[in-house]
């Protein structure tokens, strides 16, 4: 059990856009179906350059303090750790410092900044391919011993990582490609190594948003579009792809989301015929058939390419939303994925979304301005 102290009830911050009312304490989950935002306390992550906020305030360095899913996150500056602090007493693993990208001559390889990056893995370039799996599962296994009662504390792990590995699929199906087809094996390898060794754990699979709009919005600014088409080379096809060569691109992470998902219901499936009633692997769509939604806020001012500070902020409510979306699934609970989203406030019968794998309806194509 956590050695930290039970709060009687937690000081809530009501301010910007998180405006939500302080809770009574929760008792402790007797299983993973019970898991409430109070229980948490450590965050992991794996993944590439999104997760490492590369350029997120439109400089060279990796704000992964403010990472969506790992960053320690401020008020005016939401982040899934900093939401989880408003009702855990205390939460650890996150990152804390903005910080220029280690090794950076050989990216991906040793791109974590031990001192401030807690269990934010992330690596920029990182890709399966690459192995940035295998990299960054080893730097988790250093890792456990650093934190008191590790085994038996309720930890989330976000996983977002296959960017790198399907931007250059653009010619022909991903099904067919080598890039694809290691990022496959390395997922399920993952997933086996994170079920074997890890105990309450809850497990978020993250699919891609349509990587074609990133393209439309940066011909839609003369200085972004100059950028990607004389000077960067950073997106596969996105920079200076065909319209023919989008499509194909964005037909291809559509297979790939549908894969995330049936990695979630196989490890559902795997789990419960284990008897595991401490783990669960969930998908969560909030950025799925996204893009026709987003203009150039959503891209760093840097490289008209990475999220902004502003994005991370919008892709940490939606998924904060989507793991405490229980009724609605197919309709996103009614809260779509869009700029300046609401935040969930979670009451005292809340818990994080373990049942089936639900992929959610397809959104209305209106197109930002």
């Amino acid at each position: 059990m956590q050695s930290f102290p039970a709060l009687s009830f937690l000081t809530v911050a009501v301010a910007g856009r998180f405006d939500c009312p302080a809770l009574p304490h929760i008792p402790a989950p007797q299983d993973i179906s019970q898991l409430h935002p109070s229980h948490v306390s450590l965050v992991m992550a794996v993944g590439d350059s999104m997760t490492a906020a590369f350029s997120a305030r439109g400089d060279l360095n990796e704000a992964r303090d403010i990472s969506y899913a790992i960053g320690k996150g401020e008020e005016d500056q939401l982040t899934l750790p900093w939401l989880l602090e408003q009702y855990s007493a205390r939460v650890e693993g996150q990152s804390t410092k903005a910080v220029f990208p280690a090794n950076v001559a050989h990216l991906p390889d040793g791109d974590y900044h031990p001192k401030t990056d807690g269990m934010n893995f992330a690596e920029s370039s990182g890709a399966a391919h690459r192995g940035s799996v295998d990299q960054q599962w080893g730097y988790m296994l250093e890792k456990f011993g650093e934190y008191q009662d590790f085994d038996s504390r309720w930890k989330v792990l976000t996983y977002f990582m296959y960017a790198n590995d399907i931007m250059g699929i653009c010619d022909g199906p991903a099904s067919e490609h080598g890039d694809y087809q290691s990022w496959e094996a390395k997922t399920e390898e993952f997933l086996v190594n994170v079920t074997s060794i890890l105990n309450n754990t809850y497990v978020n699979l993250l699919p891609m948003l349509d990587l074609s709009h990133i393209h439309r919005i940066q011909q839609s600014k003369v200085g972004c579009k100059f950028i990607h088409e004389k000077l960067l080379q950073e997106g596969g096809c996105i920079d200076r792809g065909t319209d023919e060569q989008l499509a194909q691109l964005d037909e291809n992470i559509h297979f790939v989301n549908a894969r995330v998902h049936k990695f979630a219901a196989d490890w559902q499936a795997k789990l419960q015929a284990q008897g595991r009633t401490d783990i669960a692997v969930v998908a969560q769509g909030l950025l799925e058939g996204i893009g026709a939604q987003l203009d150039w806020t959503f891209l760093s001012k840097l490289d008209c390419f990475h999220p902004s500070a502003l994005a991370h902020e919008d892709l940490a409510v939606g998924l904060w939303n989507s793991m405490l979306c229980t009724k609605d699934r197919t309709g996103r609970c009614g809260q779509p994925f869009t700029p300046g989203m609401s935040v969930t406030c979670p009451d005292d019968n809340s818990v994080f979304y373990t049942g089936a794998d639900v992929a959610p309806a397809a959104l209305p194509s209106t197109v930002a301005v």
